[in-house]
């Protein structure tokens, strides 16, 4: 394996492949060679173009996601595979912190399916736990850090590598599609509440009332004032697309749609505890639908926790979504050295 270049990292275990180099990364010069990492590896890993999941990301969507946070350094948390300099892989780690305080370490990466089976995969994600470790170990973890990495149901490759290094399946979100349009029943909400038009006062509300309704899930993690910006800040945000209901001052749910990618997707379907098992999520999801309709959409997407407490995708499939595929989260103890 080479080690030339102050940008090589070394990775002992890696197979001794002649010109193979571990090395930093260089952002935003390396995007291009990722890009065609994900472009090389879709039909491999049967990457679906209209997943609300997965995507083959463009050039600008790869550079927002390795854009500096307080969670993610590219300069430090992004690793390039090389072979003759030409990108084969890489990796990323990036991490945050949960309801139930667990201190979460997510690896991810891809490696081109022709270089796959020869360990380069298995040194990548050492690479990956090697940074988290070392991130974890100016955190206050308390003995609460976990990794974690993930796999659909399709990427036959990593989920093998993940169950052969120590990971076990935690849960799974399954991805749901929905065209039936014409069979949309009027929405019907209960007596004292009503939609109203979303105004930018609004927002930061309904941020907040997202976040309240997921806090009796221990495994979402704890929303910051960065992500707060983040979601106002993206390409999707459409507030027209949302229906809110509110119950006099208080909001009691909301649905936040959006259209990408050439199909429209529920973004977000939560209800507040006080009035849960009334059918109000079933009436936002029905009035989401119906506002993606009058845009021209024909299909929409979603995606939900398969273990949802609240059994949300028994819902969406009442509503007439079907599900596609499965998107599991494994994950293992992190040990510090």
């Amino acid at each position: 394996m080479s080690d030339e270049g102050p940008d090589a990292i070394m990775r002992p275990q890696a197979p001794a492949i002649p010109s193979l180099m571990f090395r930093h990364a260089h952002i935003p010069e390396d995007l291009p060679g990722l890009v065609a990492v994900h472009e090389c590896s879709a039909q491999t890993d049967s990457i679906d173009p209209l997943s609300s999941m997965e995507s083959i990301p463009t050039l600008g969507e790869l550079r927002a996601g390795f854009t500096p946070s307080s969670m993610f350094d590219p300069a430090t948390d992004a690793l390039v595979v090389e072979v003759d300099g030409q990108t084969i892989g890489y990796s990323r780690m990036t991490w945050w912190t949960e309801r139930d305080g667990v201190w979460l370490y997510l690896t991810t990466g891809r490696l081109l399916p022709a270089w796959r089976g020869q360990d380069i995969g298995t040194a990548m994600l050492r690479w990956a736990e090697g940074r988290a470790a070392a991130v974890a170990a100016n955190h206050p973890i308390n003995g609460k850090a976990m990794l974690e990495a993930n796999a659909s149901s399709t990427e036959v490759d990593a989920t093998a590598l993940l169950r052969d290094t120590g990971y076990r399946e935690t849960f799974s979100m399954v991805e749901m599609r929905f065209d039936a349009f014409d069979t949309l029943p009027p929405v019907e909400l209960a007596v004292g509440l009503e939609f109203r038009p979303v105004t930018s006062d609004q927002y930061r509300a309904i941020w907040e009332s997202v976040q309240a309704a997921y806090a009796a899930s221990p495994q979402n993690m704890v929303a910051t004032e960065e992500d707060y910006q983040e979601w106002l800040a993206s390409p999707a945000f459409d507030p027209t697309l949302w229906r809110v209901a509110w119950d006099g001052d208080r909001i009691a749910g909301q649905t936040l749609c959006e259209i990408a990618k050439g199909r429209g997707e529920v973004a977000e379907v939560s209800v507040g505890a006080p009035w849960r098992r009334h059918g109000l999520g079933y009436a936002l999801v029905v009035a989401g639908l119906r506002t993606l309709a009058e845009r021209g959409v024909t299909e929409a997407r979603l995606h939900a926790r398969a273990d949802n407490i609240y059994g949300a995708p028994r819902l969406y499939e009442r509503v007439g979504f079907r599900p596609l595929k499965r998107f599991v989260r494994y994950r293992k103890p992190l040990q510090l050295s």
